[in-house]
């Protein structure tokens, strides 16, 4: 596997960084879920809608391992670049079936990845143009241990620069 490095500001890692493993509540696109009433929730902050679920899809590795990607742009995921060590083919779930990816950025000190796959219908996520600030409310997306695709949340207490 060719392996190329990703160049991006810090600020640009860090914001592709966040969409993918904390998807920041503002992101969400529609209003709040019928799961949890808005006066419980930060103003302005809403739980994940299907539309932002449908934006992070499961991956696999033939090595048996599991990851979660974010479409970043058609035709694009951004994952964690572990997930593509060593000959491990790895493929996606889109459109109720894996198609394999093909790596095309690695960046392994910030195990980062950019991928291509065929995203079919899936639209891209919005990035936001702000960082997030500390003490924001923020929103994890995937599939843990390859498991049905889960959401968590928790409040951003620090950058990892």
């Amino acid at each position: 596997m060719r392996k190329f490095c990703l160049s991006y500001s810090r600020g640009r890692i860090r914001a592709l960084f966040s969409t993918c493993l904390l998807l920041a509540c503002c992101l969400a696109q529609a209003g709040p879920a019928t799961i949890a009433s808005k006066s419980r929730l930060d103003p302005g902050c809403h739980l994940p809608d299907n539309k932002a679920l449908s934006h992070v899809v499961q991956l696999r590795g033939d090595n048996g391992g599991h990851a979660s990607g974010v479409v970043v742009r058609k035709n694009l995921l951004l994952t964690v670049a572990h997930a593509l060590s060593g000959e491990n083919q790895v493929y996606a779930f889109i459109g109720g079936e894996f198609q394999p990816v093909t790596p095309l950025a690695i960046n392994e000190s910030r195990d980062l990845a950019l991928v291509a796959v065929d995203t079919r219908e899936l639209e891209p996520i919005r990035i936001s143009k702000q960082p997030l600030q500390r003490d924001e409310r923020v929103w994890a997306i995937g599939f843990p241990l390859g498991k049905a695709q889960r959401t968590s949340h928790g409040v951003l207490t620090e950058h990892n620069n």
